[in-house]
């Protein structure tokens, strides 16, 4: 009863503030008529904290949840062009794997367990879902676009930087058939400033990949910790640090450096 997760229901609380006086003054039980008002509310507290609580795993990981909506968005032209986009070879694969790692988060999420016989020993399904956290889905689901909508704008800035690369190879391959109509969204890509609505197909993306086949892959490192607030230092330390942090960087002279943070480290940044 103590580790019950707090609801939204007067009755329940009301329940658990009068338990609660019963447990912080024990010897009222020796009392019959309030040993039996404490029967009665406690069994009173299980039945309507099981009910709310069922209720709630249903609707927000159980048979009425609502994971039709993540369906729903992997059938989208914004995933499916981030997708696409993701398979271009110059591009920091990173976002791809933080988006997937999320849509399986998600899923893992169901449960079918039978909560009302778990609730009869513990205060909460061992699937993890809590009463004061049963918006998780909308709240992943938001992750999820975010990371699209950040990857999907991170790659069409990544394949700018190699317009001129991509732009020789495209005037190398026009007499070939097979691109044709792949050359139209990418051109778009390039250049309109609408560039995520853009309708690419695979063939545009094997196309790219075709024209920067021989551009080496940016190397993605993590902002220098030098750099960082928060810490004063002398012009001259930072100096040493920085030029300390270079001397680590792995890969050769002229590799391609790609510095910066994927995402926020918090929904709310």
């Amino acid at each position: 009863m103590l580790s019950a997760d707090r609801s939204s229901e007067p009755r329940i609380e009301a329940a658990r503030v009068e338990l609660l006086d019963f447990i912080a003054s024990p010897h009222r039980l020796l009392d019959d008529n309030k040993r039996r008002r404490f029967e009665t509310v406690y069994e009173s507290f299980q039945k309507d904290y099981a009910d709310f609580y069922v209720a709630a795993h249903e609707v927000h990981v159980g048979s009425r949840s609502d994971f039709e909506a993540l369906d729903a968005y992997l059938d989208s032209s914004s995933w499916m062009g981030f997708q696409l986009l993701s398979h271009v070879r110059v591009v920091n694969e990173r976002y791809y794997s933080l988006a997937t790692e999320m849509v399986q988060n998600i899923r893992d999420m169901a449960c079918e367990l039978p909560t009302r016989e778990l609730l009869i020993e513990r205060p909460s399904c061992v699937c993890g879902f809590r009463l004061g956290n049963a918006d998780g889905i909308a709240r992943m689901m938001e992750r999820l676009r975010l990371i699209v909508d950040r990857g999907t704008a991170h790659h069409i800035v990544s394949l700018r930087q190699f317009r001129s690369s991509i732009l020789t190879g495209l005037r190398q391959v026009q007499s070939d058939a097979a691109y044709a109509d792949a050359s139209v969204p990418l051109i778009a890509l390039l250049s309109s400033s609408e560039a995520a609505t853009v309708e690419i197909t695979p063939s545009t993306i094997d196309l790219i990949n075709r024209c920067v086949v021989d551009t080496p892959v940016p190397l993605s490192v993590a902002v220098p910790p030098v750099l960082e607030s928060g810490q004063p230092m002398t012009k001259e330390t930072l100096r040493t640090r920085v030029q300390e942090w270079l001397d680590d960087l792995p890969g050769e002279e002229g590799v391609l450096i790609e510095i910066g943070r994927l995402l926020p480290a918090t929904y709310d940044d």
